[in-house]
């Protein structure tokens, strides 16, 4: 009677729980859970496919983790138009961002090109022992004067991202859109 009444969401984190190649990382998928929950907040888990910094970005911008394709389309944009802001970042930037317009996987550069090319405050909670909280701010002021949005992501250990939600002891809780728009989502 409990599993039927879980979401889907959690009975998939479960899976994907038992399903991890070592205790080392079941480890600090709890070590995650303990930090996002000092902030109210917890993980919602995104395919592991390659895409899931992209997803778990698509996840907080749009409510919907299945735009990882036009998220990750215009953070290589970003990286193509700006080149000179990221290139210093990563030995043979041409062949990266080559790659990483296929399958390649997202990084702290591709984090500072998505919060530039988002007007986003990137907050990633990570389950590194120092410096587990990570704030990426978007380069200078966007060209409209508006406030950057605030989006949550979560890292386990350079393994997988995550996005982030509000606890919620419901199965439907809202997602801030970059306009200050909510949409509501069914977990």
């Amino acid at each position: 009677e409990l599993i039927a009444q879980a979401s889907k969401q959690e009975l998939k984190f479960t899976r994907r729980r038992t399903e991890m190649p070592s205790p080392r990382l079941a480890a600090l998928f709890d070590k995650l859970v303990q930090r996002l929950s000092g902030f109210g907040l917890e993980p919602f888990d995104v395919d592991a496919d390659g895409n899931c910094q992209f997803s778990a970005l698509a996840h907080q911008l749009f409510a919907d983790a299945a735009h990882h394709a036009a998220v990750r389309q215009t953070v290589c944009g970003q990286l193509c138009e700006f080149a000179d802001r990221y290139r210093d970042f990563v030995e043979g930037y041409e062949a990266f961002v080559d790659a990483l317009t296929r399958i390649e996987w997202g990084n702290h550069v591709t984090l500072h090109a998505a919060a530039d090319a988002y007007n986003a405050r990137i907050i990633l909670v990570t389950t590194y022992d120092d410096e587990w909280k990570i704030q990426i701010d978007p380069t200078g002021t966007a060209h409209n004067g508006e406030t950057p949005t605030t989006v949550w992501l979560g890292l386990i250990d350079e393994w997988h991202y995550v996005s982030v939600v509000p606890m919620s002891s419901n199965d439907e809780s809202t997602v801030a859109l970059p306009r200050g728009d909510v949409a509501k989502r069914k977990r």
